[in-house]
């Protein structure tokens, strides 16, 4: 791991941005530096490499961008200059994705008759 990987994981991990991140996770052929399972968000940490290798992450966003993956992406600079900015980013991003599947759960109103999932009364 980076340097900036690793500044980057020590928010992660304590949920900083509000949900469970992994570290190295496989996708399609790939592995993840970052990956919510929870709202399918990426998150790539770049190094110099990456400037040369400019083609072959726009094909692989755009690969994980069809599974319904989104992807974020940050130099190894940002990260360690720019920390509070990179995870406001990452909140934002995580709050989005997450924005529409509570949207559905709200809009599906009460189960009939005031019974919960199992069918029970509350009470």
């Amino acid at each position: 791991m980076t340097n900036a990987e690793h500044v980057l994981w020590r928010e992660l991990r304590r949920r900083a941005v509000g949900t469970q991140f992994r570290r190295q996770v496989p996708l399609f052929g790939y592995a993840a530096d970052f990956f919510a399972p929870a709202c399918n968000l990426a998150i790539e940490v770049d190094g110099p490499i990456h400037a040369t290798r400019a083609a072959a992450d726009q094909e692989r966003d755009r690969r994980l961008d069809r599974a319904g993956i989104e992807t974020l992406r940050f130099k190894n600079d940002d990260v360690v200059e720019n920390l509070p900015v990179v995870v406001a980013e990452i909140r934002a991003a995580v709050n989005r994705r997450f924005k529409p599947a509570l949207a559905r759960a709200s809009s599906e109103g009460p189960s009939p008759e005031g019974r919960g999932r199992g069918g029970e009364r509350g009470g």
